[in-house]
């Protein structure tokens, strides 16, 4: 049950891993939700595109006042679709945010016009229940990021969302210091803080340092220049815009993320560009090598993307040729390492000259780092504090960064994903538990269950084994059956055709020993079917592939 006198806190997800952020703030039953993301899947989960929290714990929550988003990033925004399936509320962004979600939201099919709307500028504010949020600017890797305070009946809470304290970014919308001097001085009852670089000692660089990195990269570049970066850094496309006029090229973009964002920016008038400069990319082909600057999607090496089909050499507008420039200008997403890798590979077989953010100043991270994280809590000198949006390792290093900060130990907590925390003056406490977890989604929106994951993993290593039978109308086993097949399945005897054998004698015992009763229950007989011959398989080739059996009645 809610508490009457305590605000609540609960992480369906973005505590203890990267994405999925989804916080919800409770008073008395009123509840406004902050973010809703997915994230790619880890590790080796065969037919699953994404992944989102669990988003039952909302059916009993209370009532939702409605969603606040911080900013357009997948893992802030990849479930709102699924979230507003099941709760038509008030959706709450900045002006790009509200665009990208509405033309995701648009690809699905609704039974209902999603209610969005923008945030007021700070220090105005919006009242949902009991809460009156302000959406105050700060400095990231994607347009209108906003730090979140919110006050309710106990005091304030700031949920600081992805940022970090460049304060003159070129886009000219940087951290708003004073602003988050001023909430500090008028008090903040508890601050939840992003981590991802809570590990990293000292600052972040910003984003002119990266343009002048690239400016001489360029300025050297004697052949094509083609760049890769994360398609929502619409302030590195400006600056690229303005690098290809300095430098006599022409601008291209290649990949559906890319130019989505591009023509968002230039919507809102976030990406200007001079005419003559940006080119479709059909028209690179016309071009010297020396006018050329690409900008690709793919940075992580995504199969599918612009970057991957360039490296392949499968693009069809845009080849490399030897002496030409690759820059990677994006951060490895950890997970990432092999397909980044691979695809660097290719691009060096083709004669390319590839420069990563470890050979040249091209790239810098959009999130605080550790001397940053300690100046936003002495900004803002809250009573409780938790660290959010980051592995355990960096929720711990966090934490211990608020410690060497001044904060008392006590006032700190390291919370997890399903911690109930209650908040007050006198109060900060973990004080139950919700029910949390992931969702397995396929590109099409539909939910992938555990159990055809599993399947998959196991088809996929160990192989398929299938057996059929045909039944006749007396309910005898029709000629020239069982008969089983198999596909990836490596058996590992001698006599491939001797398994097969054997797996025939299996499956014809297990229709022997079957009571009346269960032959004449066609599912019945295939789950006997598939125990005796995954018995049989995995005593005499220890493999565990999956067995399918088809049980037909003549």
């Amino acid at each position: 049950m809610p508490a009457a006198d305590k605000l609540e806190i609960v992480a369906l997800g973005g505590l203890g891993e990267f994405g999925l952020n989804l916080m919800l703030y409770r008073w008395d039953g009123d509840c406004v939700v902050v973010d809703a993301g997915m994230m790619f899947p880890a590790g080796f989960l065969p037919g699953v595109d994404y992944v989102i929290p669990d988003l039952s714990y909302l059916e009993t929550a209370g009532r939702l006042c409605g969603l606040i988003l911080t900013h357009a990033h997948e893992d802030h925004i990849g479930a709102v679709p699924h979230l507003l399936d099941r709760h038509d509320i008030p959706v709450w962004g900045t002006p790009y945010t509200i665009e990208l979600l509405r033309r995701r939201l648009a690809e699905r099919e609704r039974s209902s016009t999603p209610d969005l709307r923008l945030l007021p500028t700070s220090p105005r504010t919006v009242s949902l229940g009991p809460f009156s949020v302000e959406a105050i600017a700060v400095a990231h890797s994607i347009p209108q990021t906003r730090l979140i305070a919110i006050d309710t009946p106990v005091g304030r809470v700031v949920h600081s969302a992805d940022f970090k304290l460049d304060r003159d970014p070129p886009d000219g919308e940087g951290t708003a210091v004073q602003r988050l001097a001023e909430l500090g001085d008028e008090g903040v009852l508890a601050l939840l803080s992003d981590s991802t670089n809570a590990e990293v000692a000292g600052t972040t660089g910003g984003e002119a340092a990266v343009l002048r990195g690239l400016d001489a990269v360029i300025a050297e570049a004697t052949g094509r220049v083609l760049l890769t970066t994360f398609a929502s850094n619409v302030q590195r496309l400006a600056g690229l815009a303005q690098l290809a006029e300095r430098h006599g090229r022409r601008l291209a973009l290649l990949g559906a993320s890319v130019n989505l964002h591009a023509e968002i920016a230039q919507q809102l008038e976030l990406l200007p560009v001079r005419p003559g400069v940006r080119v479709a990319p059909e028209d690179l082909h016309d071009l010297p090598p020396d006018r050329v600057l690409a900008v690709a999607a793919g940075s992580q090496g995504e199969p599918l993307s612009a970057m991957a089909r360039i490296a392949a050499g499968q693009h069809r507008d845009f080849s490399l040729e030897p002496g030409d420039t690759v820059i990677h200008s994006a951060r490895i997403i950890p997970g990432n390492e092999k397909p980044i890798g691979r695809m660097i590979n290719l691009l060096l077989r083709q004669g390319a000259r590839v420069l990563t953010a470890d050979d040249a100043p091209v790239h810098v991270s959009g999130h605080a780092a550790a001397a940053e994280l300690q100046q936003l809590l002495a900004l803002l000198r809250p009573r409780w504090f938790v660290p959010i949006h980051g592995e355990y390792r960096q929720l711990n290093a966090h934490a211990r960064l608020a410690v060497a900060s001044g904060l008392d130990p006590r006032r700190v907590l390291q919370a997890e994903n399903g911690d109930l925390i209650r908040v007050d003056r006198e109060t900060f406490e973990i004080a139950g538990q919700a029910s949390v977890g992931r969702v397995y989604m396929e590109a099409s929106g539909d939910e992938v269950g555990w159990d055809l994951v599993r399947d998959r993993r196991k088809s996929s290593n160990d192989g398929v084994v299938v057996a059929v039978v045909e039944i006749d109308g007396r309910g005898r086993v029709a000629p020239g059956y069982p008969w089983v097949s198999t596909r990836g399945f490596t058996p590992g005897v001698d006599d491939e055709g001797e398994m097969l054998d054997r797996s025939r004698q299996a499956v014809a015992a297990a229709l022997e020993e079957a009571p009346a009763a269960e032959r004449a229950d066609s599912r019945a007989l295939e789950t006997r079917i598939e125990l005796h011959l995954r018995r049989r398989i995995r005593r005499e080739t220890q493999r565990y592939p999956l067995v399918i059996a088809m049980v037909h009645r003549g």
